[in-house]
């Protein structure tokens, strides 16, 4: 049953009338003090719903969840000291910190609670897929919201988890009528997380201080500074000498310039958040010849090396995928076979589909866009797709977008072939993944199912997984997904992309499982005599 997920070692009580957790709060040894600098990408908005993955590192700071999931994936209490599932999977009742507050004082109650649910659904891209089963919220006091659900939902409560999806907001504060995603407060937040903004710099820096009124153990450092930094020779050289204590390896370096972290003796690299992560991948144009044909579609596939691109290209930092869910997610496909490499076989579906070789050695052109960041995935694959896919007689027109946004209104538009993207897994396949694939998203947007790919099929399977409370039957459901969307390849899948964390091995108790790098950081410590 989907009910296992709730269960967390010592830290959850059942209770015969359903189940029900319950914060025990840890013995600790951990010390206090000192500063944790986090080198960054460009920090766009303080917006907890903003999409850009630097921010939500930044908001799993500033704002508390409901809940918390660690790195087993296990569910913790945070926010709420306990809830409760009915046993038809229909009502969660949740029961709030009784000292929950927010970074103004105020009390973090019920009705906060409420708004902030009702404003994640309309103003998050991903709100009808997590909380779409909500049918009604009740708050019959202060501290007790019970959440009607008009059907079963796997999904809903780790989609509490993460202030990316769900951030506890003061509706005093954000509920004044103003557009939510424009609000003024975003540059001066009122947060509910275990730190709060003593110093906003940004576009260069942010200074967190913890927050004194924070329910949980911790925080136990001094200061948290996110630090702008705009390329990889000032992280380089911002480690070496010990100014900078944690970073996104993925985002502001490359795979072989990682190991020169390794080299160094008080930082290591951890690969982190797999199961949570993205899968590089190549979205195809089904709507056009001669990628309209699923032969041609797995031709292509076959045609590409992924081995190669993770063990060569990529020195081993990424993992070759087997599905669209990530090996390493409770629901991937970890035991499935990699996808095949296979030249000859690549060319005789071509063959079969009625393209056969000209005179040049091209059966057909295509165009392929990709963006100018994350060099090692988008501009290196790329470069590597031209010469590996006339190998089979496909010539590749290779366009870099000068920008995030020309590449979006590409894909928006569908003016495009192939187009090189990164979609993130996140927490469960309801959010993460069936956008990409099922009818209803084939939308004028990116990171929906731009593909134009419609399996009715397909389609059924999502939607009974999505609603499906036996966790073995779900993982099957998920299984047929998988394996139906490899026999019709819409898009095909490059690589694993764990997210690497560049940290200073002093800094103990960073998790690298869960939401890990863009999880809170409150029981984060420094141990000066830690050593690699």
């Amino acid at each position: 049953m989907w009910f296992s997920i709730l269960r967390s070692c010592a830290h959850v009580v059942a209770i015969a009338s359903g189940l029900t957790l319950v914060w025990l709060a840890p013995a600790t040894s951990q010390e206090k003090g000192g500063k944790a600098v986090v080198a960054s990408v460009k920090i766009p908005s303080l917006n907890p719903l903003h999409p850009a993955a630097a921010v939500g590192q930044v908001s799993a700071q500033l704002y508390g969840t409901l809940l918390r999931m660690d790195e087993d994936w296990e569910l913790q209490p945070n926010l709420a000291k306990s809830w409760q599932v009915s046993d038809n999977g229909l009502q969660l009742t949740f029961k709030l910190h009784p000292k929950a507050q927010f970074h103004d004082g105020s009390a973090i109650t019920s009705a906060d609670v409420k708004w902030s649910i009702e404003n994640s659904v309309a103003n998050h891209r991903f709100g009808t897929a997590m909380f779409g089963a909500i049918g009604g919220i009740e708050t019959p006091n202060a501290q007790t919201i019970v959440v009607s659900l008009v059907k079963p939902s796997p999904a809903i409560l780790r989609s509490m988890t993460s202030p990316r999806f769900l951030p506890i907001l003061p509706k005093a504060v954000y509920g004044d009528g103003q557009k939510f995603m424009k609000h003024p407060r975003h540059a001066d937040p009122v947060g509910s997380g275990p730190f709060k903004l003593s110093d906003n710099g940004l576009p260069s820096y942010l200074v967190l201080e913890p927050f004194e009124g924070w329910v949980n153990e911790g925080p136990y450092l001094d200061q948290v500074v996110f630090q702008v930094v705009g390329d990889q020779s000032a992280l380089r050289v911002g480690f070496q000498r010990g100014e900078f204590h944690l970073a996104s390896g993925s985002a502001l370096s490359t795979y072989r310039d990682l190991a020169q972290y390794d080299e160094l003796d008080k930082v290591v690299v951890d690969p982190c958040c797999e199961a949570t992560g993205s899968i590089f991948a190549m979205d195809m144009n089904n709507r056009k010849p001669p990628l309209d044909d699923a032969r041609v579609r797995k031709a292509i596939s076959m045609a590409i090396n992924r081995p190669f691109i993770s063990e060569k290209l990529h020195v081993g930092r990424t993992f070759v995928p087997t599905g669209p869910i990530v090996a390493s997610n409770p629901y991937g496909m970890s035991d499935a076979a990699p996808l095949e490499y296979n030249l000859e076989q690549a060319k005789a579906l071509l063959d079969e589909a009625g393209y056969p070789e000209g005179s040049d050695g091209n059966r057909f052109e295509l165009s392929l866009i990709h963006l100018s960041i994350w060099r090692d995935l988008h501009i290196t694959v790329g470069t590597y797709l031209v010469p590996q896919l006339a190998k089979v007689g496909i010539k590749i027109n290779r366009e870099q977008m000068p920008d995030t946004g020309s590449w979006g209104k590409r894909v928006s538009a569908w003016n495009y072939d192939l187009a090189l993207m990164l979609p993130g897994n996140f927490h469960d396949p309801t959010v993460g993944v069936s956008r990409i694939y099922v009818c209803d998203n084939i939308k004028n947007r990116a990171y929906t199912n731009t593909s134009g790919h419609c399996d009715p099929k397909t389609d059924a399977l999502f939607e009974a997984a999505a609603i499906e409370t036996d966790d073995t039957k779900r993982k099957d459901l998920y299984r047929q997904v998988g394996e139906r969307i490899r026999d019709a390849m819409p898009i095909t899948w490059i690589s694993e992309t764990p997210t690497q964390m560049i940290r200073d091995v002093r800094l103990e108790n960073m998790p690298i499982g869960g939401w890990g790098f863009y999880g809170p950081m409150d029981g984060v410590w420094w141990n000066a005599g830690a050593k690699k």
